[in-house]
């Protein structure tokens, strides 16, 4: 009978820890920042003042100060009208810092198919750049990287076969990971094959793999070379299996 990992243990291999926390909450973060940004984001600018254009004149109205910055620079708010060949136009710019003052004359750049479309020149009528979607992305990719290293897990924990690996080497690294140094550690396997394989892991509890004679190690069929430690797992799911595969376990020859 097929091993079968419950979904809250496949959920927590899934994650990862802390970094599939983060990869989701950075994806739904962004995803709900883009949300705002998408209602105040004018389209049109893109579609139209990257075409034909024109430049025409205008007039500074007002200029204020937004809550945004770049690099601690604040972006500022220029309220204008443009005297345009259907009439004046009322509208706002924004740029990093002081340009101008009320009253200061300006170029518009306007769209000739449209000139309702227009912007003073050097400036752009957006004040967000849709930066959330750098997040979705980061997001996104975390999201998909996790998924597809926790798939192969799970495919070596229900479908893979059963071993005992021996540690021959214990390494202490330069890098540190929560503050607690990382140690390289490898180990030694026989396959069914006949042939014996070596696996090296990394990890911040070297007591986890190294508290018995002998370490549980999974790996796949037909390329033993893809393995996994028992005790590399998160702890909640090495329980899980040392409890509910324990005749499974004892069948393994160590």
């Amino acid at each position: 009978m097929q091993r079968q990992l419950p979904l809250l243990q496949k959920a927590s291999i899934y994650l990862k820890g802390i970094w599939g926390v983060f990869a989701i909450g950075l994806f739904i973060s962004g995803g709900f920042s883009l949300t705002e940004q998408l209602q105040d984001y004018d389209f049109d600018e893109d579609r139209y003042l990257t075409e034909t254009t024109a430049v025409g004149t205008g007039e500074i109205t007002a200029v204020f100060e937004t809550e945004e910055y770049v690099d601690l620079i604040s972006i500022y708010g220029y309220e204008y009208v443009f005297h345009s060949s259907i009439g004046d136009l009322d509208r706002i710019s924004y740029a990093l810092g002081i340009r101008h003052k009320v009253g200061d004359e300006v170029e518009i750049e306007f769209s000739k198919e449209r000139p309702a479309v227009n912007r003073i020149m050097g400036m752009s009528n957006n004040l967000t750049n849709l930066s959330a979607i750098l997040g979705i992305a980061i997001g996104a990719i975390g999201i998909i990287i996790l998924f597809i290293l926790g798939r192969r897990k799970i495919g070596l924990i229900e479908s893979g076969e059963i071993t005992m690996a021996t540690l021959t080497k214990k390494k202490k690294t330069l890098f540190d990971l929560n503050d607690e140094p990382l140690y390289k550690m490898t180990f030694k396997y026989k396959a069914k094959d006949g042939i014996t394989y070596t696996l090296t892991t990394k990890t911040i509890t070297p007591k986890r793999l190294e508290d018995e004679k002998r370490e549980f190690l999974f790996y796949h069929p037909e390329n033993p070379k893809k393995a996994l430690m028992l005790d590399k797992l998160p702890n909640y799911v090495t329980k899980y299996i040392r409890k509910n595969w324990s005749e499974t376990l004892k069948k393994v020859k160590p």
